[in-house]
């Protein structure tokens, strides 16, 4: 019976979602260590750690372990898209390329609200909390280059 009831955490536990933070959890909620630093984990070390007996608690860890890759991969994607993109500038009588373009501005400002939308179900997502200081980080950017595009476009406009 205890065979029944390890194999589903084993396949939990041997998620690519399992980080060292969430293995520290699995040890401080069974009372026991691991070695973390061996590649595999055997049947033997989970029966020992009693991690069966404890089966809600280690789904809740693999759980949320699952929930944060998607936090981390969202974060991950956010930069990445960020980092193609780049402020358009046509020339204005004279002066040289201090307009920005129409088309491209627009994109960005879509693009600034949809991440402040992104980031703003981050900031209060409970599975962003390693994640908090990056979460917190981009919210900062990204008010200051809404706040920049805001102003630029009121003195553009003059």
């Amino acid at each position: 019976r205890d065979l029944e009831k390890v194999l589903p955490l084993l396949e939990m536990l041997s998620s690519n979602a399992m980080r060292p933070r969430h293995w520290e959890q699995v040890q401080a909620t069974a009372g026991s260590k691991v070695d973390l630093s061996a590649s595999d984990l055997t049947l033997g070390q989970v029966l020992e750690m009693g991690l069966h007996r404890i089966r809600d608690e280690v789904e809740e860890i693999c759980g949320g372990a699952v929930k944060e890759v998607q936090v981390e991969t969202k974060l991950e994607g956010l930069q990445e898209e960020w980092a193609d993109i780049r402020f358009e500038f046509q020339s204005f009588k004279n002066k040289g390329p201090v307009i920005l373009k129409a088309k491209e501005l627009a994109l960005i400002v879509e693009k600034l609200e949809e991440s402040h939308t992104v980031l703003g179900a981050m900031a209060s997502n409970a599975a962003s909390v390693p994640f908090r200081d990056q979460v917190q980080s981009w919210i900062q950017k990204l008010s200051s280059v809404s706040e920049v595009v805001e102003q630029w476009t009121v003195v553009q406009s003059l």
